[in-house]
């Protein structure tokens, strides 16, 4: 591969790796939790997560949880706040409700998560809701116009 090309291909993969994905609506509820790949230990929790705002900066989270298989426990959990549900079977939802104080003009990232055993293993589950807020977007890494001896021009980006 020559300088030019490996130049290029690298300067196009970080300009992917940078640009901003949107943000959601901060009411809207989330889709369910992506699952793992195969082969990878996960709780059998579907997690939904959503929010509304209470005024004051507070804002309420709730997170409603759908066992995927039967489990012998389940325990819900967001920024702090746990609670310890009986075994639940297949398809059995629960909900969890939390309340979050965010400064005016700032936001926060909270974690909601599920945990139960699994063939004498602890499994867990999570989602991340945001709060207040959208979080800023980075800058993009400053880049630097080079002429190559053939006269192409490309972008050198350093971190």
């Amino acid at each position: 591969m020559s300088p030019r090309t490996l130049t290029l291909a690298l300067a196009l993969a970080l300009a992917g790796a940078c640009a901003p994905e949107p943000a959601a609506p901060a009411s809207a509820p989330s889709a369910p939790a992506a699952a793992h790949p195969v082969g990878k230990p996960a709780a059998p929790v579907e997690l939904v997560t959503s929010t509304r705002a209470l005024g004051g900066g507070a804002h309420e989270v709730i997170v409603t949880a759908r066992a995927t298989r039967a489990v012998p426990a389940l325990e819900l959990a967001i920024d702090g706040t746990r609670e310890a549900f009986g075994p639940q079977p297949a398809g059995a939802t629960v909900r969890l409700a939390a309340r979050v104080t965010v400064d005016d003009g700032r936001g926060v990232d909270v974690v909601a998560s599920a945990a139960t055993g699994v063939a004498r293993h602890r499994r867990t589950a999570a989602a991340v809701v945001r709060v207040g807020a959208p979080a800023a977007v980075a800058a993009p890494p400053p880049t630097r116009t080079l002429t190559l001896p053939d006269g192409t021009e490309v972008l050198e980006v350093r971190p």
